[in-house]
Formats: structure tokens, sequence, C-alpha cells
């Protein structure tokens, strides 16, 4: 698990009082948020129309 650029990778483990239940591996992605919030409010802008 580790970071790639803005990639994040986590291998996860659920336990209860006795043992393992669950194990998995969880993504994520770094945004930038201001890129984010133009690109959402030009699609807006096309759908107005």
């Amino acid at each position: 698990m580790g970071v790639d650029g803005r990639r994040l990778r986590f291998h996860v483990e659920a336990w209860d009082a006795a043992e393992k239940i669950a194990e998995g591996e969880h993504e994520r992605f770094v945004i930038d948020i201001g890129r984010f919030q133009r690109r959402v409010e030009e699609k807006a802008e096309l759908l107005r129309g």
C-alpha cells in the first residue's frame, strides 16, 4: 500500500475480540478542489445552454 501521485492505497483489517473477521484494500484520490469546482461550474453552464 502506499502513495502514487494523487492515489492513496491502504490495506485494512477488521478484528472482533477473538480474531480477524475481514481484510481488504481501500483506495482514495486527492483532488484539487478549485479545479474540481471550476469543472462543475463549466458543466453546469453547458447544461443551462
